[in-house]
This record gives structure tokens, sequence and C-alpha cells, in this order.
């Protein structure tokens, strides 16, 4: 007779062997399954980022300021969904990649490069008019002057002092400065005029002036903040995708945090010892005091509105701008053209562009695009002149991307990407 512990332990025995057999069976099932997962998620995370390639490629069918969908091998089994928005002078590329039940996303602010590398350093209308300079004026990299050359001369006091007049290649300039890129003008003058996104989410400053802290994700609908009447930003903390617009002008505090932010208003003045990256447009009057610090990517603006109305900036001394310095108005260096001043001892990393005059007393790291010079002195005013100004295009990082502001004109239509959102 089979004595009844013996029973026991096979039942035991055997139990124990159906529990080991199933976890067995339930572990290979949840790491096949957690394989099978991780394939598609690694799939739709090469294909978000084929997207993005596509977008900085230039090559998508998407057009600016819309999305759509995009098959990448036309089997209609792995597609992404692509979106393009416009930044202020930038451009947002979002791109969304999906196998199965999985997705990835990425978004990233697209920029441009002026030329085929970062040796551009001036360009300057051909107005029947040399390029005259003085004291320790520098200038480094290719340069686009008059027919009228360049020569040295002497201005309050002060004869050139340097080796050579321009240390690099210098071509021939037209009449006119290449053509402006319409969808930067169109973008942003409907925001100062009172115009918005049919997908904005539009809410009067008033209602948010008691939230110290706002942020949104480029993921979401921008959010406009509106007034009719002024807008101080003091003590206020925003970052993101929101944008400030007032009919009337926008004062920044040096104790606000700024990160991403677009803000329009006929006039902006940002306090002295303000350091944020932003991106800011005025119609009228754009004044950057003292010891501000504007950090790479950002912006500063000025487009004219009116036909036969400029407008002007004026970055204070010590100020240091890295990004794109832009004024722009319809007609160009003609009747109250735009006026860009850059005071003493301020420093622009990346481009200055301007249709009119720019007044150069500091320093540009980079790219000078403009109609002409004029100098003021207190004796005087001298037009295409340049007195201890420094314009080295060798000295900007070759990663520096700037903004698609030109139509044409040596303009790398690959994008590059400035910074992940």
């Amino acid at each position: 007779m089979v004595k009844a512990a013996a029973l026991f332990y096979s039942l035991a025995i055997s139990f124990l062997i159906t529990l080991i057999s199933s976890s067995l069976i339930l572990f290979a099932y949840f790491s096949r399954h957690e394989v099978e997962s991780s394939l598609q998620l690694e799939k739709a995370r090469i294909n978000c980022q084929s997207g993005m390639n596509i977008l900085l490629a230039g090559k998508s069918e998407i057009p600016s300021c819309g999305e759509g969908d995009l098959d990448l091998f036309g089997d209609g089994q792995e597609t992404v969904h692509l979106r393009r928005l416009q930044w202020g002078i930038f451009e947002i590329g979002i791109s969304k990649g999906s196998v199965g039940k999985y997705s990835q996303t990425l978004a990233a602010l697209l920029g441009a490069k002026l030329g085929s590398d970062n040796n551009l350093a001036l360009v300057v209308a051909d107005h029947d008019k040399p390029l005259s300079l003085c004291g320790k004026t520098f200038i480094k990299g290719l340069c686009y002057l008059p027919v009228a050359g360049v020569k040295r001369a002497y201005i309050e006091g002060q004869s050139f002092t340097g080796d050579k007049l321009i240390d690099g290649e210098v071509r021939t300039s037209d009449s006119k400065l290449p053509p402006v890129n319409p969808e930067i003008i169109d973008g942003n003058s409907r925001y100062m005029n009172g115009e918005y996104a049919e997908t904005d989410s539009i809410i009067d400053f008033e209602k948010m002036d008691d939230n110290d802290s706002i942020s949104n994700s480029f993921l979401n609908k921008t959010l406009v903040m509106k007034s009719t009447g002024p807008i101080e930003v003091i003590n206020k903390k925003y970052s993101g995708n929101i944008r400030l617009v007032s009919g009337s002008n926008i004062f920044i505090s040096s104790m606000a945090e700024l990160s991403d932010v677009i803000l329009y208003a006929p006039i902006v003045e940002i306090e002295k010892g303000f350091t944020g990256t932003i991106q800011v447009f005025a119609s009228d009057t754009l004044i950057v005091n003292e010891d501000v610090k504007l950090i790479y990517p950002s912006a500063a603006g000025v487009i004219g509105l009116e036909k036969n109305k400029g407008g002007k900036i004026w970055l204070g001394k010590n100020t240091l701008a890295e990004g794109v310095i832009f004024a722009y108005s319809e007609n160009g260096g003609g009747k109250n053209p735009v006026w860009v001043s850059v005071d003493k001892d301020a420093i622009i990393k990346g481009i200055l562009f301007c249709s009119g005059m720019v007044e150069m007393k500091g320093s540009v790291y980079g790219t000078i695009i403009c109609d002409k010079f004029i100098l003021t002195t207190p004796s005087s005013v001298y037009e295409n002149n340049l007195l201890n100004a420094t314009v080295d295009a060798s000295r900007l990082s070759v990663h520096f991307a700037g903004a698609d502001i030109l139509e044409s004109f040596a303009v790398k239509k690959e994008r590059n990407i400035v910074k992940w959102l």
C-alpha cells in the first residue's frame, strides 16, 4: 500500500512543478511583450527623429504655420505628424512619431545660418559712398561693400590705426539689401496689430497679473496675454509658449525672469541689469538699457508698420545681446528709416540686420547687414563712417544658428536646431 505521506509529497511536488512552469510561461510572455514594446517604442523614437530631420532639411511639404501627416515608407504603417510654428524670427518644429499604440514627440526651436559658413562679416548697400574707417576700427571676415570701396578717415582727432582696412575678402554690394523673409514680417506684424491665430488661447493680461509664475509647454496652445494699456513685468516668472501683447508699451523689470517668451508693443523698455532669453518686438521704439544680458537665442526687433515711419533700437553700454538684432521698415533707407544705435562697450554675438541706418560704437561678433552707417559726434554727422567699432565674424561660434531673415542672398535653406524645447 502507498503511504498517505507519499501521496501528499507527490501532490506537493506536482503543485510546485506546475507553479514553476506557469511562472516560466508568464515570464516568457511578459519578456516577449516587453521586448516587442521596446522595439515599437524605439521605432517610434527613430521615426520621430526622422520627422525632425525632414523639417531640418527644409524638404517637408508641411507649409509654414501648418501641420500634417507624412508616411515615411509609403506603406501606411509608420507615419509622423509634423508641425511648423513661427516663433518670433525663429521657427518651432514639432515631430510626433507613432508605431502602434506608442508615440514619441520632439520639439525644437529652429534657425538658419547665413552663407555656407560663419565668415560673413559685413554687407553695406551701395549708395556711391565709400565706407570710411577711423580710430581703432577692426573688421574681419567676408565683406560686401560699395563700389567706392573702403578708405581711411580722420574724425574727432582720430585717424585709422589698424594694419589693414579689411581683414578678409571684399566683394561688391548691390544698391539694395537682399529682400527680407515676408513670413517673419507678416507673422509678427499681425500680433502688433492685434490679430491672433485661431489656435491661440487669448486672455486679458489683467486677469493673469496675480500669477507670479506661468509656464506653458510648446505642445500646448500658445498663451497670449494682451492689454490695450501698458504692461509692466515686475517680479514675474514667465517661460515657454507665451506671448505678451500691449497696445501701448511694455516695461520689463530687472527682477523679471523670462525664458523663451515673446513681447509685442509700440514701445518697449528693458530695465538696466535684466538677464533673460526673450524675443521682443516694437513698432516704434525699443530701449535696451545698460548692463542688460539677452541670452542666446534672443531677438530684439523693430518693425515699422507705417510706410513713412521708421523706428529705433537703442542698445546701452555694456549690453550683451546673443542672437539677432532686427530692424525693418517698408521704406528701407528712404525717408524716416529705421535706426539701430549700439553704444560703447555693447556687444552683439550673432546678426545685426537693419534696413535703415546703424550707429555702431560697440562690437559685433558675427554679421552686420545694413543700408548704411551713420556716426554722430558733438561737431557733426557722418555717413558711412565707423569710429572705434569692431565687426569680427571669426569670433562667432561655429555652432551659432540665427534666423532665416533674408529671402535669398547666400542663405542656407537647411535649418539648424537652436534649442530643444
